[in-house]
């Protein structure tokens, strides 16, 4: 059993835009078409992949159209590094009030469009359960939510803050989400984290080279370095399990 609709949610400088992006690459190699979608509007998901300031056509247009198809969709996904994979967000200088306001039905719309034109769409969704439409439609109709803590006092604020919310409404499956503890650093004890957000499906390693790569717009690139296989391997262990298995209890 496959995912098709994968969200990432998580604590904010979780690092779930890496791993969304990382994931994507791993799906992408083994010739599934996939698209990344970025919610983000407040920082912008293109320019951060995108350094070199190219003028593509941005999520928020997509959105503010009267009428979503699939022909529009395609047009709005941005080819990156591979024929299989494709990125859609916001540009540089975008914010919240550059395009017009959509509603959540014009949210769901989307989402459901982009089931028919992908193999795999990850979600990169925002910190906002309740103030961003996308995001809110992404963990409706997600088939798989990871949620993504680093074992710190201000992300462990942030799920309790936020487990209320997502509790509310049967749709985000609250209980099945699989958490992510990221960025673990050496010798760290990450058994408390993992007790008090109800136990932790994978845990991956501190790596320095990642912000680097982030930074620089190379984060589709293979990471190196300290921490780095083991980082690597525990993304390929997680996909073949349940991106495209769906092997977790």
């Amino acid at each position: 059993m496959t995912n098709q609709m994968i969200a990432f949610f998580g604590s904010p400088y979780s690092g779930k835009t890496t791993l969304a992006i990382k994931v994507a690459k791993i799906l992408a190699a083994r010739k599934q078409n996939t698209i990344v979608v970025g919610c983000d509007s407040e920082t912008p998901f293109l320019p951060l992949v995108y350094p070199s300031g190219k003028d593509f056509e941005s999520l928020g247009n997509l959105l503010a159209l009267p009428k979503l198809t699939e022909s529009t969709i395609l047009q709005h996904c941005i080819p990156f590094k591979s024929k299989y994979l494709s990125l859609m967000g916001y540009r540089k200088k975008d914010n919240p009030l550059t395009y017009a306001g959509y509603d959540s039905f014009q949210a769901r719309e989307l989402i459901s469009l982009l089931r028919k034109v992908a193999d795999y769409i990850i979600i990169d969704c925002t910190p906002h359960v309740v103030g961003d439409k996308l995001t809110s439609a992404a963990l409706e109709a997600a088939d798989l939510t990871f949620k993504v803590v680093t074992p710190n006092p201000r992300s462990l604020i942030y799920i309790e803050s936020q487990k209320g919310l997502l509790q509310q409404k049967t749709q985000y499956r609250y209980g099945e989400q699989i958490n992510i503890i990221n960025n673990a650093l050496p010798g760290q004890d990450v058994d408390l984290m993992s007790e008090l957000i109800g136990g932790a499906h994978y845990v991956f390693p501190n790596v320095p080279e990642l912000p680097i790569q982030y930074d620089q717009g190379e984060i589709f690139e293979t990471v190196f370095g300290k921490g780095a296989k083991e980082f690597e391997m525990g993304l390929e262990v997680m996909v073949r399990e349940v991106v495209q298995n769906n092997e977790v209890n």
